[in-house]
């Protein structure tokens, strides 16, 4: 008999998330790291994908954009925000809900830093989520951003910087057989992890 995704993910959250993320990275796919943040504003919900660079107890789940987005912007106003992990190939999906806050500046930079120097200029270059008149207007400031920092270190822009979602709630999801899916949700209360099954 199967062992059953409650003994599979144990009593840990942070640790079964870890465990099912490491078998992803082991797969042959592309961006494994791809998660769908869910924002929202006004009552009126917002969802895209952006890419997990770190994640742990004390780290929260973190990714990088700039703080001039709608994404920033929405968190800025609402920081309760939800993620979603869907990964097919091994029958998974995980849910989570938590706070956003703003990681530090020394680690926005130090990461900047890592990116590709394409990557830097665009975050100068890019007015992200503000209206674009042609694919050739983006591309001039490139330029413009390459020419300006030429045979120069790029520097992290003040308006870019990451955003970390400390979870408040887990749910582990596992296909099955005739749709009787198992599911394992993890609530923080009372400075521990309570978990609890769900019905499919």
């Amino acid at each position: 008999m199967a062992i059953s995704l409650a003994k599979e993910l144990g009593k840990n959250p942070w640790q079964a998330f870890a465990s099912c993320y490491q078998k992803r990275l082991k797969l042959d796919v592309r961006n494994p790291n791809w998660m769908m943040l869910v924002t929202s504003l006004n009552d009126i919900p917002d969802a895209r994908v952006v890419l997990l660079k770190d994640y742990g107890v004390d780290s929260g789940f973190v990714f990088f954009t700039n703080y001039q987005s709608a994404k920033s912007q929405e968190l800025m106003t609402n920081d309760r925000a939800s993620l979603v992990f869907y990964w097919d190939s091994l029958c998974y999906q995980i849910r989570i809900k938590g706070r956003a806050k703003k990681i530090s500046r020394h680690l926005c930079e130090e990461y900047f830093n890592k990116r590709t120097r394409l990557s830097q200029i665009g975050a100068w270059a890019s007015l992200q989520s503000q209206p674009l008149a042609s694919r050739e207007q983006l591309l001039t400031r490139v330029d413009e951003v390459g020419t300006k920092f030429n045979k120069k270190s790029v520097p992290c822009p003040p308006h870019w910087g990451g955003w970390r979602i400390m979870p408040e709630k887990f749910e582990f999801w596992k296909e099955a057989q005739g749709r009787l899916h198992e599911r394992v949700t993890y609530l923080w209360q009372d400075q521990t992890w309570k978990m609890e099954l769900l019905y499919p």
